[in-house]
């Protein structure tokens, strides 16, 4: 039944109650012929009234709401119940409470909206929900500010840091599972910090696909990040942390702007040294590596004898040499390596390889001299003694210089890669230090006891004033006197600690 015929129903049913009732049947007629129409009509108007106030209010609400979520960039991350604030610079942690503070000042000042005041907040605090962090779009300002944070400190080029940026954000997107990326274990710590900070946010794993070391990984999901040494300074990143949101943020616009690291790298930037530097295990084989190692690393011998073998274990040396000078990891198993050399080495008629002895015959290596000096070096002129506190690595390599002359130099790292696999029983410490180690061409404790005689001579004689003369005001004058007769110095930790032990 539809509403005329109930309405009608209703009338009908009333004047039927009604019938012998005059005054009842007199006040019906007299309401529906001059009282109900103009009650409808007014109805009608209040609610057309209400109707066209209620979209006006909706209009303001609307463009209210939509001025202040552009005006102010508010986002929720539910995995952690937190909210973002981005102020077109940097991104900051700010509360529930601060936003519906500022909400409400804001609808307060506007007037427009004060009788939907609660409905507003309500409305607003709903799409700030929806609006999730990792669909953010960070300003050129916000992602140069994160990139010079990385680039040079860390990564050679833009390009190096992008791609490292890429891949952390497409882990917490969880793209690409199956890529892994290499990286020096120097930057484990860095990585911990930065990935400690963005779970605290998102929840998630952003280093999931980092590796230290290489298990058999098919070479095609291997990746290369190269980043710089200093990465094992702490102090020298760990500013990065207070500004951890925008790097979170610039990963996420990364990996969703370019829709994966590969892509990036592959595809969408013009460094192709870059690129190959990433995809150097993708792009080529055990067997091809190991050309590479040899054809950079060995010629024929010819009528040259000397260097004509080249032992297993000299052979893992100039290997080891080989990555490290390319970055890479431990990207082959020495049974895997020697069994591949090997085969290399019976190809060549000239060269062959004898299994007894576990040499490599017919090759040379240009840099089996310097090997074979640095041993020699050792051998003549490094003598264990218990009294010794230390010698640096670069001590160690200024003395092997001025052994040759002048003539050779080396690293610090070739220096503590020759001890470590060629004299396994000199131990390193903090990858700067040999303990108990002294070198006959500079013994350190005579020379420190010879100068603090002369200067207590000196003092006696009264050429120097003594009565408040210290160990640094001694270390000051012993290192002028060795600066100008050309003679190296001990450090000043070394000075002031010999010194004091041995109560000169």
């Amino acid at each position: 039944m539809d509403s005329v015929s109930t309405s009608l129903e209703i009338i009908e049913k009333s004047f039927e109650l009604y019938k012998d009732d005059e005054y009842m049947q007199k006040y019906m007629h007299n309401f529906f012929t001059t009282q109900f129409k103009p009650m409808l009509e007014n109805a009608q108007k209040n609610h057309t009234s209400r109707q066209t106030h209620n979209q006006e209010m909706t209009e303001e609400q609307e463009k209210f709401i939509h001025k202040f979520l552009n005006t102010n960039k508010y986002y929720y991350v539910s995995q952690s119940n937190r909210f973002i604030f981005y102020d077109e610079n940097h991104y900051q942690l700010t509360t529930e409470d601060n936003i519906l503070h500022h909400i409400l000042t804001e609808i307060t000042k506007d007037k427009t909206l004060i009788s939907w005041k609660q409905k507003t907040k309500v409305t607003i605090m709903k799409r700030i929900k929806e609006n999730v962090l990792y669909k953010t779009i960070p300003n050129s300002e916000t992602i140069q500010h994160v990139l010079d944070l990385f680039c040079p400190l860390l990564f050679k080029t833009k390009t190096e840091a992008k791609y490292f940026l890429t891949v952390l954000g497409d882990n917490l997107l969880k793209k690409n599972v199956e890529i892994v990326h290499f990286i020096m274990p120097k930057a484990k710590l860095f990585l911990s910090e930065l990935n400690y900070c963005f779970q605290l946010i998102v929840g998630g794993n952003a280093v999931n696909s980092f590796r230290y070391k290489y298990h058999e990984h098919e070479y095609k999901f291997c990746r290369l990040i190269k980043i710089n040494e200093l990465v094992k300074n702490e102090a020298l990143w760990q500013h990065f942390m207070t500004h951890f949101l925008d790097i979170l943020c610039v990963c996420f616009h990364y990996s969703t702007r370019y829709g994966n690291a590969d892509e990036f790298i592959q595809h969408k930037n013009n460094d192709k040294v870059a690129e190959n530097a990433v995809m150097f295990l993708h792009n080529h084989s055990q067997e091809t590596i190991v050309d590479m190692f040899i054809a950079e690393y060995m010629y024929p011998v010819g009528n040259n004898i000397t260097y004509g073998e080249i032992s297993w274990k000299t052979m893992q040396y100039l290997w080891k040499h080989f990555l490290d000078t390319r970055k890479l990891p431990g990207i082959i198993f020495q049974a895997n390596l020697k069994q591949v050399l090997i085969e290399k080495w019976q190809e060549n008629e000239s060269a062959s390889y004898n299994e007894s002895d576990e040499q490599f015959v017919g090759m040379f290596s240009k840099y089996l001299p310097a090997i074979q000096n640095f041993l020699h070096f050792w051998k003549e002129n490094m003598v264990f003694d218990v009294n010794e506190m230390e010698l640096e690595l670069d001590e160690i390599a200024m003395l092997f210089s001025k052994y040759m002359n002048n003539n050779a130099s080396m690293t610090e790292k070739q220096v503590a890669d020759l001890i470590s696999y060629f004299l396994p029983e000199v131990e390193i410490e903090n990858e700067k230090y040999v303990q108990n180690y002294k070198c006959v061409l500079w013994d350190k404790s005579e020379d420190i006891i010879a100068f603090m005689n002369e200067i207590k001579g000196s003092i006696v004689k009264g050429s120097i004033e003594g009565s408040l003369f210290s160990i640094y005001d001694c270390y000051e004058k012993y290192c002028e006197k060795n600066y100008q007769q050309k003679k190296p110095a001990v450090n000043k930790q070394y000075f002031e600690k010999f010194v004091s032990e041995n109560g000169i």
